[in-house]
C-alpha cells in the first residue's frame, strides 16, 4: 500500500473511531451533540473518499496542498491558481495545464489528465526509465482579501515524470496571507479588486519570447586570463552524481517592459532567482589550461528558453491588460548519457557572449581569507568554487 493509501485509511480509521466514541458517550455529550459530531465527520469521510477515488481511477499525479504562514489550509478564502508545465517535445514548451480556482486549499494534477499526461509522455520519451532527474510545474497565486488582491511570485513544484505516473506525489505551499514568516512565500504586488471580476491570469507572449529545440551549447563557467603577461592557468570543474545538481530560474517582474524596451526605454525590473527547472543526480568533469590573454568555458547540452508573460484580468469574459509583465529564462532540459551531462570545454569565447554582458559593469573578485582576498591569482594560487546559480558569469 503507498503512503498515500495510507494517509487515505488511516483518516478514515480515526473518523471511525471518533464515530463510535460519540456513539459511546451519547448520555454525557447528548444527541445533538451526536448530530453536530457525524455530520463533521461524514463530511471529512466524503473527502477521504473523493480523495481516495481519484488516486485509484487516475494510477498517478500531483496533490498540492496551500497553507497560510499559520499552516492552516487556504479553505475559507477565494484562490486563483494558473499552473504551468514544461514538454521537451512541443513548440513551444510552455503549456497551461490548470487555470481556475481552488476547492478546500488544494488541487489534484492527475496523470490521466489529457495535457499532463501528454507532457509526461513525452518526458518518458526524453529521458527514457530515469527516476533521477526532476522537471518543474510554475505554480501561479492570486489570493482575494477584501477590496485588494494579492498577487504571488511563481512558486516551482519539481517532480519526476515516471514516479508521478506510477504514483501521487504530494507537495506542499505554505504564503504569507496576513502575516509575515520565514518559511512563506511573499506577495509580489497588490491590486485592487474589480468587480465583477472573473480570474487573474498570466498570458504568454511568443513575440517576444524565444527558445532552442535542440540542444544547444550553455555555458556554466567562463575563465578568462586576460593578461599578457601572466602565468598559465589551469581549471578545473567537477559535478559529483551522488549529490543534486541543478538549474535555477532566473525571473524579472516589472510594468509594461515590451512596450519600454520596444520604445529605447529601459525598464525597471526586479530580479530574482527561483527553483530549480532541471535537476539531477549526474556527473561532469573537464580540466583545461587557459594561456595568457585567451579564453577558456566549459559547458553541457541543454535547451533553454527566454518567456515573456503579460498578467491580464477577466472581467465579463474579456482580458484587461494590468501592465504588469514577467520574464523567465531558465534551462528546461539537459542532454544526459547514462549518469553524466553531456559537455565540454572549448576556446574562445561563447555565442552571445558580448550581447549578454552588455552593459554590464564588471568588478574584480576579491573573496576574504582565500588566495583572491587581493584580487589577483599569483603563481601557484588556486581557489575552489562552489557554483549553483541559474546565470553564468565571467569573472575577470
Amino acid at each position: 500500500m503507498s503512503l498515500e493509501h495510507q494517509k487515505i485509511y488511516t483518516k478514515i480509521t480515526l473518523i471511525i473511531i471518533v464515530w463510535g466514541l460519540s456513539m459511546g458517550q451519547a448520555s454525557s455529550i447528548g444527541w445533538r451533540g451526536i448530530i453536530v459530531i457525524s455530520v463533521m465527520a461524514m463530511l471529512i469521510f466524503s473527502a477521504g473518499i473523493i480523495y481516495g477515488f481519484r488516486v485509484a481511477q487516475g494510477s498517478g499525479g500531483i496533490y498540492i496542498r496551500f497553507f497560510d504562514e499559520s499552516y492552516k489550509a487556504l479553505a475559507s478564502i477565494e484562490v486563483w491558481v494558473q499552473v504551468w508545465a514544461v514538454n521537451p517535445e512541443t513548440t513551444p514548451p510552455i503549456i497551461e495545464i490548470y487555470h481556475g480556482t481552488l476547492r478546500n486549499g488544494e488541487l489534484f494534477i492527475s496523470a490521466s489528465d489529457k495535457k499532463f499526461r501528454e507532457i509526461l509522455d513525452s518526458w518518458c520519451r526524453a529521458h527514457p526509465e530515469d527516476e533521477r532527474y526532476e522537471t518543474f510545474l510554475e505554480i501561479c497565486v492570486w489570493i482575494k482579501l477584501g477590496n485588494k488582491i494579492c498577487a504571488y511570485p511563481s512558486l516551482i513544484i519539481n517532480y519526476n515524470p515516471i514516479r508521478v505516473l506510477k504514483s501521487v506525489v504530494s507537495q506542499n505551499i505554505i504564503l504569507n496571507v496576513r502575516s509575515e514568516t520565514l518559511g512563506g512565500a511573499r506577495p509580489q504586488w497588490e491590486m485592487e479588486l474589480i468587480t465583477p471580476m472573473t480570474a487573474p491570469a498570466w498570458i504568454y507572449d511568443p513575440n517576444v519570447s524565444w527558445f532552442s529545440n535542440a540542444p544547444v551549447e550553455v555555458p556554466v563557467l567562463i575563465i578568462y586570463n586576460d593578461r599578457p603577461a601572466s602565468g598559465v592557468i589551469q581549471a578545473y570543474m567537477s559535478i559529483l552524481n551522488y549529490l543534486k545538481s541543478g538549474f535555477k530560474v532566473s525571473v524579472g517582474y516589472g510594468l509594461n517592459i515590451k512596450d519600454k524596451l520596444l520604445s529605447g526605454i529601459m525598464p525597471e525590473v526586479s530580479f530574482q532567482v527561483g527553483s530549480f527547472t532541471f535537476s539531477g543526480k549526474y556527473m561532469f568533469e573537464n580540466i583545461t589550461f587557459i594561456p595568457p590573454n585567451e579564453k577558456r568555458y566549459f559547458w553541457i547540452r541543454a535547451k533553454v528558453i527566454h518567456a515573456h508573460f503579460r498578467e491580464v484580468i477577466y472581467v465579463g469574459g474579456q482580458a484587461y491588460p494590468s501592465g504588469r509583465e514577467k520574464i523567465e529564462d531558465y534551462i528546461y532540459d539537459v542532454q544526459v548519457s547514462e549518469n553524466r551531462y553531456v559537455g565540454g570545454v572549448s576556446s574562445g569565447s561563447p555565442i552571445y557572449e558580448s550581447q549578454i554582458f552588455n552593459g554590464s559593469v564588471e568588478e574584480r573578485l576579491k573573496i576574504e581569507d582565500t588566495a583572491l582576498a587581493d584580487g589577483y591569482l599569483g603563481v601557484g594560487e588556486s581557489i575552489f568554487f562552489h557554483i549553483m546559480t541559474s546565470i553564468s558569469r565571467i569573472a575577470r
